[in-house]
């Protein structure tokens, strides 16, 4: 709210300045939290709902929107940025179409490699800052390249796009409830790990397609309907004014 009110310039600028600020906020906040002895906390809200803190490594801290903050704002960040070009300059393609691959080459390589335990700094989440930040110069550099702007519209891939929020939302439940279906049939999902992906991989797929269809869509649809309404209704004020 804050940033849509301040200017697209102003906006983008207090976005950059937060990244840093909001990880070492964080950061002093936990280190402080580590010399605290008298685990659990327990925080009372509004009633009956509260929160346990059970030690600085617990869900509520760890998994909290203040540890997470600072990947958002660099989404944010290059969401704002990005445009869409239609008139682009050879330099600029191939330009382009280097930081695209070698962001996507260096995501793999820290996520899939001992890379990912090396980089990874006191406090932060998902390789922050390196992974954060190469996803958003993927963002950057889409509009104004070519081989990867196919892929992309590629359609499998751009399914996958539609349905990312359920893929998101789902998979961690997914895998989860895989480890116990597996354990049922006296599996173990570390021994059987192309079994254990193969079979959350596709669950998550379907859940996240049946929830696209369900809700996302209809929601979606709604919404785009009623601001076109609002915008005709804007239009016809406009007429009627200069009638």
């Amino acid at each position: 709210l804050l940033l849509a009110k301040v200017g697209t310039k102003c906006s983008q600028l207090l976005c950059l300045l937060l990244i840093p600020a909001v990880y070492f906020a964080y950061r002093l906040f936990m280190q402080y939290l580590e010399t605290y002895q008298n685990w659990p906390i327990q925080i009372p809200l509004i009633w009956p709902f509260g929160i346990s803190i059970a030690s600085v490594n617990g869900q509520a801290l760890t998994y909290s929107l203040f540890a997470h903050l600072p990947h958002f704002l660099i989404g944010i960040a290059a969401a704002s940025f990005y445009i869409r070009s239609s008139v682009r300059t050879a330099k600029q393609t191939y330009l382009a179409e280097t930081v695209f691959w070698i962001s996507v080459l260096g995501v793999f390589l820290i996520l899939a490699t001992s890379l990912d335990d090396k980089l990874q700094v006191a406090y932060g989440r998902y390789n922050f800052p390196f992974v954060p930040l190469a996803l958003g110069f993927i963002v950057l550099s889409t509009p104004y390249t070519r081989y990867a702007k196919s892929l992309l519209e590629w359609a499998p891939i751009k399914w996958l796009g539609v349905i990312s929020y359920g893929l998101y939302i789902f998979h961690w439940p997914v895998q989860q409830a895989s480890v116990q279906t597996l354990r049922a049939l006296d599996i173990n999902a570390k021994d059987h790990i192309f079994l254990f992906a193969g079979m959350s991989f596709v669950i998550t797929l379907i859940c996240a397609h049946f929830s696209y269809l369900i809700i996302e869509a209809p929601i979606l649809k709604r919404f785009k309907k009623h601001k076109k309404n609002n915008t005709q209704k804007g239009v016809h004020r406009e007429a009627s004014a200069k009638t």
